[in-house]
């Protein structure tokens, strides 16, 4: 243990692996890194090039890698950053990209803000934020940019304006709404 330019002890770590289970004994996530620095105070760890896997009835659903990473109250809050790229491991064709994710265990949910790039199936989309409802396996896209949709097979573009879309994992959906207006589809068909 040594004091860091604050005062606070922390130790450094390698091979770190956190389970986080609910009230219940099912597994909600679980966080490994090779290098992590623990305060022994506030009870943090702070780590790099971290892995996350969130769990549905202890089955793996997503996987979540991150440049740096800070958990927080023993896991109640993790804060990952830099680099995130969110992969479903049920439906191989759904990634977000984004520049931050903050899990608040109270909640079961997750933030996810910055520069959010989602690909899903052959689509693409920007969004300003996500909300990752992990009781539900939904994710809300917040403030998304147009829709594109290429099927380079018959040749055929889909485009879609509205303001927010909601991903359902358990069924692989995706929902598209407007707050006030109508949702705009546009299709394309090239011969």
């Amino acid at each position: 243990t040594k004091p860091d330019n604050k005062g606070n002890s922390s130790i450094k770590f390698n091979d770190i692996y956190v389970e986080q289970v609910d009230k219940n004994g099912i597994k909600q996530f679980t966080f490994k890194t090779k290098k992590a620095k623990i305060n022994e105070l506030d009870k943090s760890i702070k780590a790099k090039d971290s892995l996350v896997i969130f769990y549905q009835g202890n089955k793996p659903t997503y996987k979540l890698t991150s440049n740096s990473s800070n958990l927080t109250g023993n896991g109640e809050k993790i804060l990952l950053d830099s680099g995130i790229e969110m992969i479903s491991l049920l439906n191989n064709d759904f990634s977000v990209k984004a520049e931050s994710i903050i899990w608040i265990k109270e909640l079961a949910q997750a933030t996810v803000e910055g520069n959010i790039i989602v690909n899903i199936k052959g689509s693409s989309f920007l969004a300003k934020k996500a909300i990752y409802n992990h009781k539900k396996n939904l994710v809300k896209f917040i403030g998304i940019d147009e829709y594109n949709y290429y099927n380079f097979n018959n040749k055929a573009k889909i485009s879609i304006l509205a303001e927010n879309a909601l991903w359902n994992g358990d069924i692989n959906t995706l929902t598209f709404t407007n707050n006030d207006s109508k949702v705009l589809t546009k299709i394309f068909i090239y011969n």
